[in-house]
């Protein structure tokens, strides 16, 4: 397990880079292949803090070097069943902080052999007529990252998957760390997908990128970290399709646990055969007072940061980060739909748009949820603006329409 990603040297300088001005790391030879930075005198914290997707260290029976000191180490999965041992002067406090998902992967020849196992075939039915229609409406490819991509390739990626975050957490009105923290994630997925330790999977529509996803690796574990989908293919369900392309690649390439990480979101509940928490471990010289004192100050305030998280506190609290910055909430248009025996006379060719535009956002999102349910070829429409610009028209093979927004209640 010394291979976790978070314990390897770029996934480490990355961190230190971006938050600890490119620091030494400190190193014990208690803890094996972890590293640590000195918040302050006597304390220390794994780097990477509480942005890593799952910690694991080893302890050294034989090793001294923790005397007189305590230490703190984020995000280790309770599947882990880490502990020092029981004669150790090493001692440990485990606080709960997240709930955690994973999916075993090892008992299952096949992704075919998981699926039917795990969803009923109703839902298999549905999460394959979404790939249907997301195929039969728009001009689908797929493609998974890992061990090289290009840096141009890899821009491309990241201008959509940055706006997809930024604009899917403004529908919701939450402020999201993966954008707050982009230039580091930027610097970090580039490395680990070249060097073999991440994997990207891209959904594009006609060469734009509209589902990303990105995992860490390590021997045997695929850890969920990223995942972001263009809001205009909603109804696509676009999260699920990813999963499932992610996944059988995960069974191509002979890993047995695909972890889901922290947080707790129905899509998990559907997905995932294993429960588990996320625990913050404090770790201290039980003969230092000052150390011992230490290690129950912090073992409070993370039971006090659950205990506000368990009454969802922390919902409330992205939610005022994201006013506070200055985050504008997005929302969509409403708009009635009706259908047409054919276009009016008034409307030509000198009335067509590209819905393609970001300032026909509301009427791009409109005509793609109409297809999902009618579907037909989204290039080959053609779209109108009416002298009324809250009034547009579609034509397609199948179908016309007409759209007018609808004042706000």
């Amino acid at each position: 397990m010394n291979q976790i990603p978070f314990n390897n040297s770029e996934f480490q300088d990355t961190w230190l880079k971006h938050f600890r001005n490119s620091e030494n790391p400190t190193e014990f030879t208690t803890f094996g292949a972890i590293k640590f930075y000195k918040k302050s005198s006597g304390v220390y914290v794994n780097i990477g803090k509480n942005i890593t997707n799952g910690n694991y260290y080893s302890i050294n029976a034989n090793a001294q070097d923790f005397k007189g000191n305590m230490f703190m180490i984020y995000d280790v999965p309770s599947y882990f069943k880490v502990a020092p041992p029981e004669n150790s002067k090493l001692k440990l406090f485990k606080i709960n902080q997240y709930k955690g998902f994973a999916t075993e992967l090892q008992d299952y020849a096949s992704f075919d052999d998981f699926f039917t196992a795990q969803f009923k075939s109703g839902s298999r039915y549905k999460y394959r007529r979404n790939v249907k229609r997301l195929e039969a409406c728009f001009d689908i490819d797929y493609k998974i990252y890992n061990g090289h991509i290009s840096e141009e390739e890899y821009e491309h990626i990241c201008k959509f998957l940055k706006k997809n975050l930024s604009r899917r957490f403004g529908f919701l009105g939450l402020d999201n760390n993966i954008v707050s923290k982009w230039t580091y994630y930027h610097d970090l997925m580039f490395k680990l997908i070249n060097s073999g330790e991440g994997v990207l999977t891209a959904i594009y529509d006609a060469g734009k990128p509209i589902g990303i996803s990105f995992g860490f690796l390590s021997e045997k574990t695929m850890f969920f970290a990223i995942t972001s989908f263009d809001i205009d293919y909603m109804k696509y369900n676009l999260g699920h399709t990813t999963i499932m392309k992610l996944m059988q690649w995960c069974f191509d390439n002979g890993y047995e646990v695909y972890d889901f990480s922290k947080g707790q979101y129905e899509y998990k509940d559907r997905w995932t055969n294993l429960t588990y928490n996320y625990e913050c471990h404090i770790l201290y010289d039980s003969t230092s007072i000052i150390a011992r004192a230490r290690a129950l100050y912090y073992t409070n305030y993370f039971k006090l940061k659950q205990f506000l998280r368990d009454r969802n506190i922390n919902r409330l609290y992205t939610q005022l980060k994201h006013k506070l910055k200055g985050n504008d909430s997005i929302s969509i248009a409403k708009f009635s739909i009706e259908k047409l025996e054919a276009l009016p006379e008034t409307i030509s060719e000198k009335n067509s748009i590209d819905i393609k535009e970001d300032a026909f956002v509301d009427v791009r999102y409109h005509v793609y949820q109409f297809l999902y349910n009618n579907p037909e070829k989204a290039k080959d429409l053609k779209v109108f603006q009416a002298a009324n610009k809250n009034i547009y028209y579609v034509l397609g093979a199948k179908h016309t329409l007409r759209l007018e927004a609808q004042a706000d209640a």
